[in-house]
């Protein structure tokens, strides 16, 4: 998330992570339009924010953009990286699923 520092909104969140090739999706509460979650993609395997790191999910990223908007000093400290992570259950890559018919 070496982006996170750079950005005040999500949008501009968005944007850095698609440079690096980093696709975010968001969890919807219910029929609404309301954001309840955030997961990062990666090739095929899909992350979710909190899984990979508290400081990762929605809330706590949004809480983040806001405060950098005020004071642009502050920095988020990841402690982990998403290639440490497990894909979200039931979304394996295209890899790992190639390799389990072999």
């Amino acid at each position: 998330m070496e982006a996170l520092p750079k950005c005040k909104t999500m949008e501009q969140l968005e944007k850095k992570q698609q440079i690096q090739r980093i696709g975010m999706q968001y969890k919807y509460k219910g029929q609404t339009t309301e954001k309840q979650g955030v997961s990062f993609k990666i090739g095929y395997d899909l992350f979710k924010g909190s899984k990979v790191d508290r400081q990762l999910s929605l809330g706590n990223l949004e809480k983040t953009l806001a405060s950098q908007q005020q004071n642009p000093d502050v920095k988020l400290k990841i402690t982990e990286s998403f290639t440490d992570k497990s894909p979200i259950e039931g979304k394996e890559s295209k890899e790992q699923s190639q390799n389990s018919r072999v």
